[in-house]
């Protein structure tokens, strides 16, 4: 045989012994065949009508774990979670798992067994607790929906808001005043206070 046959040949091998063996180097072995890991609470935790949802940061992995809405956890919380690790759905409609993969999440895990490790004080956990108990009060006060509108606003807070109520900020053109921004607050104000000059 010449070389370059031969050369052709171990190149062909190789390409082979690649494509069947990569799959298994690339994939996470300690987080989807374990299903038992130790993370902490890196985002406030996305309260739901009828759960919550948590980001948990591990050592290898960003993993979107929900959980029933009780117990409640909160951010910087280091948990132990024990479950079934599944890579994020694709729908006809919606693609889940790269709405996920923009922000590190390449991992969800639906209703695992979750034990607190340790509850970890920070500024930021202070804040979203006195954020949750401003929330709280405005909801004894107001009726619904004024304070889902409300707290949309003012707190960034926008799982009150139904579909419908959406809906109807989009027919008259106001709907961006639920998406918080810098400019929301500001801009008024300085027009308030150039008319009081």
């Amino acid at each position: 045989m010449r070389i370059s046959n031969i050369f052709l040949v171990i190149c062909l091998i190789f390409i082979t012994i690649l494509f069947f063996v990569s799959p298994y180097l690339l994939k996470s072995p300690d987080l989807e065949d374990r299903g038992v890991f130790i993370g902490k609470v890196i985002k406030e935790p996305d309260k739901r009508s009828s759960n919550t949802k948590l980001t948990i940061k591990t050592d290898q992995e960003r993993i979107l774990v929900t959980v029933a809405s009780y117990p409640e956890y909160n951010y910087g919380d280091i948990l132990e979670i024990k479950g079934e690790l599944q890579e994020p759905m694709v729908f006809d409609d919606f693609n889940y798992k790269n709405y996920l993969a923009k922000d590190g999440i390449h991992f969800v895990m639906y209703y695992p067994q979750v034990k607190v490790l340790e509850n970890k004080k920070s500024l930021y956990g202070l804040i979203f607790k006195i954020k949750n108990k401003v929330r709280e009060r405005i909801e004894r006060i107001m009726p619904f929906p004024e304070v889902s509108i409300l707290e949309a606003i003012t707190l960034g807070y926008k799982q009150g808001l139904s579909d419908d109520l959406k809906e109807k900020l989009n027919v008259v053109g106001v709907r961006h005043i639920v998406a918080i921004s810098g400019m929301h607050i500001p801009v008024p104000l300085l027009q308030d206070y150039s008319m009081l000059r």
